[in-house]
């Protein structure tokens, strides 16, 4: 969509049209299957908790 004018409202249109249907799972960016998607959201949890870990190392006071 590079090059449109992003006022045109009929770019809005489009733009919350496929929001809508990504939303609702009416379509995908990407197909993957279960395993994949099973093993992605371990490695994000795993991430997410050593966020979280150094987040509150961070808050401990000295």
């Amino acid at each position: 969509m590079e090059g449109l004018d992003k006022r045109n409202s009929s770019v809005r249109q489009l733009i919350i049209r496929v929001s809508d249907q990504l939303k609702a799972g009416e379509i995908s960016l990407i197909e993957v299957t279960p395993e994949e998607a099973q093993a992605a959201k371990a490695r994000l949890d795993a991430h997410n908790v050593k966020r979280r870990e150094r987040h509150a190392r961070k808050m401990q006071p000295l």
